[in-house]
């Protein structure tokens, strides 16, 4: 086992870097061709604490090298980058790059201290899991011996002082952000293929104005199906149904109206209102009330002191539109088995999209 010469941790004997502290000097440190051993002495960090060791260095005048670099990860479905880097030194220097970096990783442990609790002496990271170094990456010079204004192949701190971590963990946010979003629009694309293929929703286009305002001529709208598995049609909902069992239309049709009367319901329509068993019952969309009025061309509800009786197992069904409607006021009541779902919702066009009402 060998001993790290920074914290004092046991590591393999094959380390080169401590697995602990993550300092570049692991017993007696490796050779490079053409060095003796410590003639150089390298530190391993985040990119972000090589460049405070370097700023320290350079403020003590003590030649050094500083080298950032990137370990590509792959997050999700994007690739981001960690900045690492190191800092290499003359032996000579070894003591005071020690005392350094001691002195930087003490300030780091002091000001999360109220977070982490009382710093452990064994532990310099103050309780921080630091990353191992990358494998297959060569740190120490290259072999020459270092000189009275540096080391050759130096790298200005000035041009490297940019903080690629916090970058990094921009982009692996704002990935996370974009996956789980991909997978809840997947989620739903999935979710309402299966809707539609079990015929609990549906895409409609309606030509006509028949149902205007609620449904104006070429809206496209959303049909729902879930609420009839729970209840029965309500006064008010507009229905989607087939015409094959309502022998006064053409057959594999589909229409769309609003319930106005339930089974045994009588109905009148006086003054432009509708009566409910004698008691006026206003149904709303979203200009207020719906206005009717008499249609010459119709077979129920054509006069004031006209009524009509809804059998049971029914629907009687009218046009917010009532001028340009052709609903039950002309071809009968609409049987409970022909009814699909109700419309709630216009997708298009964009400035008709919401609640159908």
């Amino acid at each position: 086992m060998k001993t790290c010469s920074y914290c004092g941790r046991e590591n393999a004997d094959d380390a080169t870097f401590c697995r602990e502290c993550g300092t570049g000097f692991v017993g007696t440190p490796p050779k490079t061709e053409g060095s003796a051993p410590w003639e150089q002495i390298a530190v391993l960090g985040h990119e972000i604490e090589a460049e405070r060791l370097a700023a320290e260095l350079d403020q003590r005048a003590i030649p050094h090298v500083l080298t950032c670099y990137s370990d590509p990860v792959v997050s999700s479905l994007f690739q981001v980058s960690h900045g690492w880097g190191h800092v290499e030194a003359p032996a000579e220097h070894k003591d005071a790059v020690l005392s350094i970096l001691r002195e930087l990783r003490q300030r780091d442990s002091e000001s999360e201290m109220s977070a982490v609790g009382d710093p452990d002496v064994n532990d310099p990271w103050g309780g921080r899991q630091q990353p191992p170094p990358l494998p297959g990456v060569r740190l120490g010079g290259d072999g020459g011996a270092p000189h009275a204004t540096g080391l050759p192949g130096r790298v200005p701190g000035s041009q490297l002082r940019f903080d690629r971590r916090e970058n990094a963990s921009a982009k692996e946010r704002l990935s996370l952000i974009l996956v789980r979003l991909a997978i809840a629009a997947g989620l739903c694309l999935i979710t309402l293929i299966g809707l539609r293929l079990a015929g609990l929703i549906m895409l409609l286009h309606f030509p006509t104005s028949g149902m205007a305002s609620a449904i104006e001529a070429h809206d496209r709208v959303l049909m729902e199906r879930f609420s009839y598995l729970a209840r029965r049609p309500e006064r008010g909902d507009i229905i989607v149904f087939r015409t094959d069992a309502i022998s006064s239309l053409p057959p594999h049709t589909t229409y769309a109206k609003r319930i106005a009367g339930l089974p045994g319901d009588i109905l009148r329509i006086a003054d432009g209102k509708l009566y409910v068993n004698e008691k006026h019952l206003p149904l709303r969309n979203r200009q207020g009330e719906i206005r009717y009025a008499f249609s010459p061309r119709s077979h129920f509800l054509k006069a004031a002191h006209d009524t009509v009786t809804v059998p049971e197992a029914h629907y009687f069904v009218l046009g917010d539109n009532s001028t340009n409607s052709y609903d039950s006021r002309h071809w009968g009541f609409v049987p409970q088995r022909a009814i699909r779902g109700r419309i709630v919702f216009c997708y298009w066009p964009p400035s008709r999209i919401g609640v159908v009402r």
